[in-house]
């Protein structure tokens, strides 16, 4: 910055200057003053002036004004004390009284302190508003012609930048630093001389650790005020709850040891603070003194300048965050001891002229600094409530920028890897999912039981949890509104067509309408419209399903089937025992109960209709998944059929073999492969058999697939075994339903004859479904939601691009990385050995 003899330069050679002013014109001066070495200039804070005239204290006199019958409590104190050695205590009875009861050995008096002040010219700079000031010198009978001046005054020009700022608001904190940082180690790098001459203004403890984490994002280290509130303090804070709770200040020796209690301690003793009357006062000042006490935690690290002050310092280059309303400047609020009319009696100053003020440090600020950027966060849609009051004095609306992605800057490899990541981020902020924008990977900010008291659990729910935690908790505890429920309309509709799958006058137009009609109404109960997106979808479902449902239906005559009337889903419910005797209860629905009968045996098969490409795994049992049909079993089993009509299955199901269980996908995603563009049939019956067929957990029992499907009867041994039949696939088996029947149906049947694998057989396999899903639960009600994305199909997968990410609804709400897959291998090699447990 460059100084000049300007308008009638006031000041000369041969004069003695002393000049008042704020702390935060002293490095501007000194710059001034190396400008000028003839000149004799002495510069002293308005603090310091009003000590050399009247008196200061040898020791905080605080403690002596706090008065619990006047209701002075600290904070009001603090204001009294500026008022008793500035004011004319004359003019007001309760500040007289306040300053009689500060003991007269505190007050410390310079008796030379008038003569320092007359034998040098004196001079006010950029206090022209400071009503306290002038009243003060007044009253030691200092002539006030003449006595304020400006920077103008000195011959300093306002910085370039002042008539063209570089204004700009960014969306969030995170873009803003990354921003910052961007730019400053880019000046650094092309300038290092500059590193000690630059500095970013901030302000709260938000901003402190977006500095501390762009920090080491760019590998600028930074120098930031270590400072810290006594009752931030953990310990602190703690035994200030004990105190409320046993209302006693009692600290003993032993906790001192702790020096933030001993600093504790101290407060109490100095303050007096055990010795009131009244507890609920004393208590009400403690928490003043702790939240206004502040202690250094360790010292600050050289690197890149931050400040929370305001200094015009013209060889310093400032990154300013905090351009914004009430800091740009800071509006005064009226909660000073008295009343405006009784501090305009005592010469002090009101909220109207502290206000003033600081208009003027912040417009002396913007005007000869050099201000490399005013920046700000935006915080709502009416930007301009929050604007800086220069905003519209100075005319600088046309000015604003707002934030747009910057390729420009220096960034590390990691710097730029997060930017890319927040880009990608926020191209989903607008989208319905868009109100979650942050995420903590282990999730721990849940507390309490969020589970729904005395309701039954769901085990397609449930089922769901291993697949992600932090999913489900979006999902099922949130929980967030679906944006797209076309999937599970669809669902619905396809079981509803195959619930009366095996009745001889089943009608596929009926059976149609029927289902299209419940589709209308699940659009309707969810508010979501049905328009001509969803005739579009249910002609193209109408149309594929149309040449599916009847090859499907060729399995009627392709079984010994025990036909009931009424064989719709099933209705069921069962409880699980947990720990400590605790009691869940369940319900779900079985899709289809299918009966059958083959050389005077009944064996019974659950089926599960799917619509997506799910698939029966038994490794994946114990850990939570697949445990739907197990459970199915498990209530038949245990528990049997609630509803009245179920009548007919209980009598059957009581001479019957439990024949297995299995998925069969109607109409998953891989169904469009069925057909060509022109939609006409691409695969034979077959071979969309070959496709859909059910798949699960047999019994080992050649009866029992002729009973289910009767092509197994005319097929090659060989094919047989290794592919099963049209309609029942051949894969998993099990001999028998007693728990000492030792038979490993996890592998294929070749492998289950070797000796050396570990027995695994059906009631182990419930066992396991039953503690997983109690687990499961255990996991819910302690509120464990991590983003630990799983495989999609078999939990042993390693490959996190085939995560169950890849078709989740929440991908916009959630940002992981590929160390938060998790896969099952080494849980699954545990629970399956490769090799036989020896015995003794």
């Amino acid at each position: 910055m460059e100084f000049h003899r300007g308008r009638s330069m006031i000041l000369k050679e041969k004069e003695r200057y002393l000049i008042v002013t704020r702390k935060e014109y002293f490095p501007l001066l000194f710059s001034f003053k190396r400008a000028h070495p003839n000149l004799s200039l002495k510069f002293i804070e308005k603090s310091d002036f009003f000590s050399l005239l009247s008196f200061s204290f040898k020791e905080d006199p605080i403690p002596y004004l706090i008065d619990e019958d006047e209701g002075v409590d600290y904070s009001l104190a603090k204001k009294f004390l500026h008022i008793i050695q500035i004011g004319d205590l004359s003019k007001n009875q309760k500040a007289r009284k306040l300053y009689e009861k500060i003991p007269s050995d505190l007050f410390s008096y310079d008796p030379y302190g008038l003569t320092e002040i007359k034998r040098n010219h004196l001079l006010f700079l950029e206090m022209k508003e400071d009503f306290e000031l002038h009243c003060f010198a007044k009253r030691y009978r200092i002539s006030l012609d003449d006595i304020d001046i400006s920077l103008a005054d000195l011959g300093v020009s306002p910085n370039e930048r002042f008539s063209s700022p570089n204004i700009l608001y960014f969306p969030d904190k995170f873009t803003q630093y990354i921003y910052l940082y961007s730019h400053i180690r880019d000046e650094i790098l092309s300038h290092p001389e500059k590193k000690d001459k630059i500095q970013i203004v901030y302000s709260d403890e938000a901003d402190r650790f977006y500095m501390n984490f762009c920090s080491k994002l760019f590998r600028l280290p930074i120098s930031l005020l270590s400072k810290r509130s006594l009752l931030s303090f953990p310990n602190v804070n703690k035994k200030a709850k004990q105190i409320f709770e046993n209302r006693d200040f009692a600290i003993s020796d032993e906790e001192t040891d702790d020096p933030s209690l001993f600093s504790l301690k101290t407060l109490i003793q100095k303050y007096r603070l055990d010795q009131f009357k009244s507890f609920p006062f004393a208590y009400s000042n403690l928490l003043e003194i702790l939240s206004d006490t502040y202690l250094k935690e360790e010292d600050a690290e050289s690197g890149l300048l931050t400040t929370t002050s305001f200094y015009l310092d013209p060889e310093t280059e400032y990154y300013v965050t905090n351009f914004k309303h009430d800091v740009f400047y800071h509006i005064e609020s009226d909660k000073d001891a008295l009343p405006d009319q009784e501090l305009l009696k005592l010469g002090v100053n009101t909220s109207f002229a502290k206000t003033a003020i600081d208009s003027r440090l912040k417009l002396n600020y913007l005007k000869y600094n050099n201000i490399v950027l005013l920046s700000r966060v935006r915080q709502h849609l009416n930007e301009k409530l929050f604007d800086s009051e220069f905003i519209e004095e100075l005319d600088w609306g046309k000015k604003i920028q707002l934030y747009k992605n910057d390729e420009g800057g220096c960034y590390t490899s990691s710097a730029e890897k997060i930017y890319l990541a927040n880009q990608l981020d926020k191209s989903f902020y607008y989208k319905r999912h868009g109100d979650i924008r942050s995420y903590d990977h282990s999730f721990k900010g849940v507390e309490g039981d969020i589970l729904p008291k005395d309701k039954p659990y769901y085990l397609t729910d449930l089922e769901s949890y291993i697949r992600c935690p932090f999913a489900y908790y979006l999902k099922k505890v949130l929980p967030l509104k679906e944006t797209d429920p076309h999937l599970r309309y669809n669902g619905t509709l396809i079981h509803t067509l195959c619930e009366h799958l095996f009745h001889k006058e089943y009608d596929f137009e009926k059976e149609w309408a029927r289902a299209k009609e419940g589709y209308k109404k699940s659009c309707e109960k969810d508010s979501y419209p049905y328009g001509p997106y969803e005739e579009v979808c249910l002609a193209i479902l109408h149309h594929r399903l149309k040449r599916i449902i009847p090859i499907f239906r060729t399995h009627n005559g392709a079984m010994h089937l025990h036909e009931i009337p009424n064989d719709s889903e099933l209705s069921i419910s069962f409880t699980l025992k947990g720990k400590e005797g605790t009691h869940y209860a369940f319900n779900g629905k079985i899709d289809k109960l299918v009966l059958t009968e083959y050389k005077g045996k009944t064996y019974y098969t659950i089926i599960d209709y799917k619509s997506g490409g799910e698939s029966f795994i038994p490794e994946n049992v114990f850990l939570g998944s697949s445990v739907q049909l197990p459970l199915y079993y498990y209530a038949l089993k245990n528990v049997g059929l609630e509803r009245m009509h179920s009548a007919p299955f209980k009598a059957f199901l009581e001479g019957s073999r439990f024949g297995g269980f299995g998925i069969q996908t109607v109409y998953a995603s891989t169904a469009k492969s069925f057909f060509r563009d022109d939609s006409s049939s691409l695969l034979s019956e077959n071979g969309v058999l070959a496709n859909t067929k059910l798949r699960g957990l047999f019994l080992d029992s050649k009866d029992y697939y002729v009973s289910f499907d009767v092509t197994s009867v005319n097929l090659d041994e060989d094919k047989f075994n290794k592919y099963g039949g049209t309609y029942l696939s051949k894969g998993k088996l099990f001999i028998g339903e007693e728990e000492d029947c030792h038979d490993n149906f996890i592998l294929s049947k070749e492998n289950k004859k070797k000796k050396d694998f570990p027995l695994y057989n059906l009631h182990m396999l419930v066992e396991d479904a039953i503690q997983s899903m109690i687990q499961t639960i255990e996991n819910i009600k302690s509120c464990k939601f991590p983003i630990s994305p799983s495989p999609r199909r078999n939990l042993k997968g390693t490959n996190p691009k085939m995560s169950s990410c890849q078709y989740c609804l929440y991908k916009d709400v959630c940002y992981h990385d590929a160390n938060d897959f998790k896969s099952y291998v080494k849980e699954i090699k545990q629970h399956f050995p490769t090799e036989k447990k020896e015995t003794n």
